[in-house]
């Protein structure tokens, strides 16, 4: 009997015990550039002062002020966005516009607003990944 003729067992989907031990590492990795990006955007906010300290706090709750947009939507599910709040919310979280952001506040001088803003932005971004906030479906539940 040769090891190509052995029978090969279908595959099972991950349990939640496999799947949870497999996430860990990566919301780790979240966590600790998290606890980078804030202490950055504290350290730069301290050395600028004045309104680019409003610019980090804005950049830290502003991805979320896209949960406005379901005012008047109706009721969903639990944890369940509304469907035309998806594609705003999922935008508001993805790190390239912040990062393109972070790239111009870097590169133009005295625009320590929006380099602020950047940060604060990730670091908000990079939290919630590490708590376990990700992208939406199009339906508005997590996408998986």
């Amino acid at each position: 009997m040769s090891i190509q003729s052995l029978p090969v067992p279908p595959a099972r989907p991950l349990g939640p015990a496999r799947r949870a031990a497999s996430v860990l590492p990566q919301r780790l990795g979240w966590a600790v550039a998290a606890t980078v990006l804030i202490a950055v955007t504290v350290f730069e906010a301290r050395q600028h002062g004045g309104g680019v300290s409003a610019a980090a706090v804005f950049g830290g709750i502003g991805p979320d002020l896209t949960f406005l947009l379901a005012i008047g939507a109706g009721p969903t599910p639990h944890g369940v966005l509304p469907r035309r709040v998806v594609r705003p919310y999922n935008l508001a979280h993805h790190p390239l516009p912040p990062g393109l952001l972070l790239v111009a506040g870097a590169l133009l001088p005295g625009a320590p607003v929006a380099f602020v803003l950047a940060l604060g932005w990730l670091a908000h971004i990079t939290l919630d990944r590490a708590l376990g906030y990700g992208p939406r479906a199009a339906d508005g539940s997590f996408a998986r």
